[in-house]
């Protein structure tokens, strides 16, 4: 069930001719200024010269966590990580236990 697509890439650097200045380009942060100690609001340097930065598994992106395609990739790791780990599953439990005796 692996999913991989190859091609998918990022673009980060500056933005090209034409990008449309709606679609955000990069984040921005909260800075403070060391004269006034005010927040302001400061977008982050882009790389220049802009690359292809791989991606392979943005695919799986879904601000809606309602992808089937996307839930049953991630439906079919757990499978094989709770199958792979099976034998640790007593360790696991009194991991458990003893990180909720030290917080209660």
């Amino acid at each position: 069930i692996a999913h991989r697509d190859e091609n998918l890439v990022v673009y980060i650097g500056e933005a090209p001719p034409g990008w449309d200045p709606e679609f955000p380009r990069q984040a921005e942060v909260e800075v403070e200024d060391g004269d006034q100690n005010d927040n302001e609001r400061q977008q982050e340097p882009l790389v220049s010269p802009p690359f292809a930065l791989p991606n392979p598994y943005g695919w799986m992106r879904d601000e809606t966590r309602k992808d089937p395609h996307v839930l049953e990739h991630l439906q079919a790791e757990n499978n094989y990580t709770r199958s792979r780990t099976a034998h640790l599953e007593s360790f696991r439990q009194d991991l458990y236990k003893e990180l909720l005796a030290r917080i209660q």
